[in-house]
């Protein structure tokens, strides 16, 4: 604009020189030759290239080594999102409620007394000893024993067990059909009927001869009370001596007896269990684990109709000093319940399942004393209280420790007018820094909003080696994602990203410890310079002010105008064509407004050029290597009415801008660096030089 008033006073003081001069040669008026001179008003000189443009833009364009303009935009970490470890090595083993039944009592066997049947009750007939008899007709005999009380009970419901029958024929005659009966005289108090419990049929026995077998009791509920009852015959004899000692002699013994139910006096019993307490997931898998803090309760209930103690054992683990986990409670009396406390601090742990913690217990019931009526259904109940387990080295494997990091939001400033641009080839880059000794994972939630407030979102996982703590290892990673192009046609404004890495691979077997950590540095969004553009795009310059200063001037100008022109010279060094028309209006925001507040609107400061279309100017001469050779110049004059002049003659100045309409693509082009768009447009305005101009 200074250019402007340069060139108007020069103008204006030739015009007085031509006037004094013309005043030295005669004393007549001065008469003012009429004719016509040019004044050139700048309306646009805009030179962009796509190096500026990516200047201006340094946050999120770049130029790339190939010199293609880039869409390359960062969310920055840093140091603050270091993770570690920390205590999430820790597992919770799921609490339990175990119970154990006694199962089979064990009840001592015990002697029963011998049974001896003499010659006289065989032969109902006293016969004196010593004599001869010469004929013994044989006769069938029936002798019913009844046997003391069974000591210490009063009822056994029997899973196993035999009173074992031992028979010796002493007397001079052979038997024959012998049969025993074994039955239960029955017990009205506690409702147990008598009848018969087994049989045995043991056919002939000579004299002098023995025998064996034996009444089994498996399946019967017996009484204190029973009775053997034997049956047989006596064969004939001739000249038989009476021996005074002459018997049948029965010995009984009643084993040891396996019950289900007993009502008697039951002596110590030991029976025992193990269980584990399983891990609620397979994210830690323990080798061999040592713990920094945590404990165990335990709450133990006697639901045993006797006086019991347990003993608890802690099987997977050990103290610091090698000794085994063992508690010892005693006394423990029916019904009542215990509690106990392991402090696992410092303890190794070494399970057999990596996934379960191991418990055993032994349980012991004191003698009764009296009888009791005790059931192998009876239990005992453990309940299991658990509590975090915390470890300070763990060798194993693990399966996705989560270590979830802050997220990163990052504000892209992507210009208007790109809505229309679709981005070709995308990648995105993650660096990050691993001081964890497991392979891993990291899953990065990625949610965009653009400009209208549309969202899109972008879930990527990717896997990393190893790291070290004492030597940690800078990792860069380029995951493959279909869905990263469609996410930044996006064109987000605002993106936020959301890293968790997962520690572990499920797999390999490796040592970690709580200072293990990990360092997202950056995540990195790029696409190369190609692109689509899918349907017309508008770029929308700044518009400039543009004022004319000299008031004096300005009045000469509207009085004196004769014609005006535009004359646009565009070079298009893109590979795409374009259209461009320059605006003007009063203010800047409708520079790039509505087309019909530039419809015959001079009158308010609107003003289009041309008022209809566009300076229309093809692509650039493209090579083989889809990079423009050769720039497409267009020069063009359009007529500007009176009223088109006075639009740049407003007392109060104008805004100009260009508009730069880029034509939809067939396919995708490349954007050089180098690429540019030159606009350069001034007005012409022809005044006619009269005594208007020098007065």
């Amino acid at each position: 604009m200074d250019a402007v008033r340069w060139a108007m006073k020069h103008r204006w003081l030739g015009a007085l020189l031509v006037a004094g001069t013309l005043a030295g040669c005669t004393v007549k008026p001065p008469q003012v030759p009429s004719t016509n001179f040019t004044i050139s008003i700048p309306v646009a000189n805009d030179r962009t290239t796509i190096q500026e443009v990516a200047a201006e833009r340094s946050d999120f364009l770049k130029i790339d080594d190939q010199a293609l303009l880039t869409v390359d935009f960062s969310s920055n970490f840093g140091d603050d999102f270091r993770e570690e470890v920390g205590n999430r090595l820790k597992v919770t083993p799921t609490s339990n409620t175990f119970t154990t039944p006694i199962g089979a009592i064990n009840i001592p066997g015990q002697d029963l007394p011998d049974i001896t049947v003499g010659m006289n009750a065989l032969l109902g007939q006293d016969i004196e000893a010593g004599a001869t008899v010469p004929l013994i007709l044989a006769s069938s005999f029936s002798v019913n024993e009844v046997l003391p009380a069974l000591l210490g009970v009063r009822s056994l419901l029997i899973s196993e067990g035999e009173i074992q029958i031992d028979m010796t024929n002493n007397l001079p005659l052979n038997l024959s059909d012998l049969r025993l009966v074994l039955s239960d005289q029955g017990d009205s108090v506690l409702e147990i009927p008598a009848g018969v419990i087994d049989e045995l049929d043991l056919g002939t026995l000579a004299t002098g001869a023995s025998t064996s077998s034996s009444f089994s009791l498996a399946g019967r509920q017996i009484s204190a009370f029973l009775n053997i009852a034997v049956t047989g015959t006596t064969e004939e004899g001739q000249n038989v001596v009476i021996d005074a000692d002459a018997a049948l002699t029965i010995g009984a013994a009643m084993g040891d007896l396996t019950v289900e139910e007993a009502f008697a006096v039951i002596p110590p019993q030991e029976f025992a269990d193990s269980q584990v307490l399983a891990f609620p997931d397979d994210r830690i898998q323990v080798a061999r684990a040592v713990i920094s803090e945590g404990g165990l309760t335990f709450r133990v209930t006697n639901e045993i109709e006797i006086i019991m103690e347990i003993e608890l054992s802690l099987d997977d683990l050990k103290k610091a000093d090698g000794t085994k986990n063992t508690f010892l409670i005693t006394g423990l009396r029916p019904g009542e319940e215990s509690e106990i406390s392991f402090d696992l601090d410092g303890n190794v742990f070494a399970p057999e399942n990596p996934l379960e913690l191991g418990i055993s217990y032994i349980v012991r019931t004191s003698d009764s004393g009296d009888p009791i009526r005790i059931f192998s259904s009876g239990e005992v109940k453990i309940e299991a209280i658990t509590e975090d387990l915390v470890f300070s080295r763990v060798e194993g494997v693990l399966n996705g420790i989560s270590l979830p990091l802050d997220s990163v939001k990052e504000n892209v400033a992507f210009p208007e007018g790109l809505d229309n641009i679709a981005l070709g080839s995308t990648e995105l880059t993650v660096n990050l820094t691993s001081g964890i000794g497991f392979r891993s994972t990291i899953d990065l939630d990625i949610q965009g909003t653009n400009s209208k407030g549309d969202t899109g979102s972008l879930q990527i996982s990717e896997v990393f080696q190893r790291g070290d703590p004492d030597s940690p290892v800078s990792l860069t990673l380029s995951p493959p994602s279909d869905e990263l192009t469609a996410f930044l046609n996006l064109l987000p404004t605002e993106v936020t990203v959301t890293p968790t890495v997962q520690v572990g691979d499920g797999v390999g077997t490796e040592v970690i410890e709580p200072n293990h950590w990990v360092q997202v540095d950056d995540v990195r969004f790029v696409t190369q310079g190609v692109f689509q553009i899918k349907n017309d795009t508008r770029i929308e310059p700044t518009p400039i002010f543009r004022r004319l200063q000299d008031d004096d001037a300005r009045d000469r100008i509207s009085s004196n105008l004769d014609s005006a022109s535009v004359i646009t010279t565009i070079e298009n060094h893109l590979p795409i064509g374009v259209r461009v028309s320059l605006r003007v209006a009063p203010n800047a925001q409708d520079v790039y407004g509505s087309e019909d507040l530039f419809v015959n609107n001079q009158a308010n400061g609107y003003l289009r050029i041309p008022k209809e279309g566009s300076f229309e100017v093809g692509a650039g001469t493209v090579g083989a290597d889809g990079r423009v050779t050769a720039s497409t110049t267009s020069l063009q004059r359009i007529s500007l009415s009176d009223e088109d002049v006075l639009v740049f003659l407003r007392a109060d100045g104008v805004h100009t801008g260009v508009l730069v309409e880029l034509e939809a693509t067939p396919g995708d082009v490349a954007l050089l660096g180098s690429d540019f768009v030159n606009v350069v447009a001034g007005a012409e305005i022809f005044m006619e030089l009269n005594e208007d101009l020098v007065k």
